[in-house]
């Protein structure tokens, strides 16, 4: 199964890249859990939960808050039930029209084939102070 787990996680970086936020939706079992680091003046923290829950609190939000967002893997690391995506994050903030670059690491679970779990590590505070 993890073979599939890879092909499905790459696909979701290509759906994000052409804005196909139904189709990344559209992977997630109706129970999953999306955790997103928490700091001040970072909009998109917290833990949300199942696909309508995410697309409110998270894909709604990015608009809001940058001119430019892309998340680009640059190596995924095939765990069984478990991908862990290593690359980086590159955008630019709406209010500042400042620019960032900040590696992050996503970890996504999976169950009996369903994708149950994204978590994300990434510089949060880089990401705020350009927001701003």
């Amino acid at each position: 199964m993890s073979q599939a787990n890879v092909s499905l996680v790459q696909s979701l970086y290509d759906a994000f890249a052409r804005g196909d936020i139904p189709a990344i939706l559209g992977a997630m079992d109706p129970d999953i859990v999306w955790d997103i680091p928490q700091a001040p003046d970072y909009p998109l923290g917290g833990t949300h939960r199942g696909p309508q829950g995410i697309a409110s609190e998270f894909f709604s939000v990015i608009p809001s808050y940058y001119l430019e967002f892309a998340a680009i893997p640059q190596h995924m690391v095939d765990n069984g039930d478990r991908v862990i995506v290593l690359g980086e994050y590159r955008g630019k903030g709406k209010a500042s029209g400042t620019a960032f670059q900040v590696p992050v690491a996503h970890v996504y679970d999976f169950r009996d084939g369903r994708w149950i779990r994204f978590q994300e590590y990434t510089d949060t505070g880089t990401i705020a102070a350009a927001l701003r």
